[in-house]
């Protein structure tokens, strides 16, 4: 099965991104996808965050090859700081507030994602199937406090599959009438 773009980002996404979470999420350390405020978006929003998005991706390509980060190189504090007040214009001139930034990402992820998942329905059933049979012979193979480690973990990768599920169908068509634009933006990050 091959994995979703949207979990393989590319180091332009990740920098624009990671700089963008501290300046307008309200927990720098938590996960717009985790801690979304669940709601339905509305077009004006979801038009807004993909020219965010693009933006914040041309300029994690910038920062990349300015930096050197390419090649390994490392920003420097006040390199990060500059591009962090870059990060805040960008989303700022499309409106977006800091909590406001962050749920839409959030919610437009979780859609797109929900997409992606859609399309391989039956592979996912497929390797969920697999998983229990293995678990199921796993059992009777691992100490209990291994085998119970395993489930728990499965558990977790479970529920991020069941918050893809339970995305409102509207979001997933707004979502879907940009996901043309939305696929050129994370293919570029991909470079």
């Amino acid at each position: 099965m091959r994995p979703a773009r949207l979990v393989s980002a590319s180091l332009p996404l990740v920098f624009a991104l990671s700089l963008a979470a501290p300046v307008f999420a309200a927990d720098p350390q938590a996960s717009p996808l985790a801690t979304a405020e669940k709601k339905l978006l509305t077009d004006d929003e979801v038009k807004r965050y993909v020219a965010t998005l693009d933006e914040l991706v041309a300029a994690g390509v910038a920062a990349e090859k300015e930096l050197g980060m390419a090649t390994g190189g490392e920003p420097s504090m006040q390199q990060s700081l500059q591009y962090s007040e870059k990060i805040r214009a960008i989303v700022e001139r499309h409106g977006f507030d800091r909590e406001g930034f962050s749920n839409v990402h959030g919610n437009v992820m979780l859609a797109y994602a929900a997409l992606e998942m859609a399309k391989h329905r039956d592979e996912i059933d497929e390797a969920k199937r697999q998983q229990e049979e293995q678990m199921a012979e796993l059992k009777a193979q691992l100490p209990p406090e291994q085998y119970e480690a395993m489930v728990q973990g499965m558990a977790a990768m479970s529920s991020l599959t069941d918050a893809y599920q339970d995305v409102p169908e509207a979001n997933k068509k707004l979502v879907e009438k940009y996901r043309a634009k939305l696929d050129a933006i994370l293919s570029d990050a991909d470079r």
